[in-house]
């Protein structure tokens, strides 16, 4: 049951609508940057993955995380809890180049949709 065929990312910022173009301009430059140099975010990963397994770790000891998993289990026809029992492993496994291909493939050269919302006026659509 993994990896599921669809990958969905987001970045999201709030700003001064005159900004928008800008700041949508330096994630990308971001993004380029690291896919050029992925060991300038192994401090980062260190740390998402320190939250991550951290996170786990706490969640898993309450009953809302395993009901949540049963009915995810039975919704999307899961058969194998694995992942589940290897979370802290797998993340563990994850490296800057793992990274670094799926901001290749997904971020800078997959389907991607830009949206930007904008402040207006309130209208009530009946």
């Amino acid at each position: 049951n993994l990896p599921e065929p669809v990958v969905r990312g987001r970045v999201g910022f709030t700003c001064d609508p005159e900004r928008k173009d800008q700041l949508i301009g330096l994630v990308y430059k971001a993004l380029e940057e690291f896919v050029d140099q992925p060991d300038l975010a192994a401090e980062l990963l260190a740390n998402a993955k320190l939250q991550l397994t951290k996170t786990y770790e706490k969640e898993s000891r309450s009953n809302t995380f395993w009901s949540s998993e049963m009915r995810n289990h039975l919704y999307q026809g899961y058969q194998d809890w694995g992942y589940l029992e290897d979370f802290p492993a797998m993340i563990g496994k994850i490296d800057v180049m793992d990274l670094k291909s799926y901001a290749q493939q997904y971020l800078l050269t997959g389907l991607r949709m830009e949206a930007v919302l904008l402040p207006g006026e309130n209208r009530i659509i009946e």
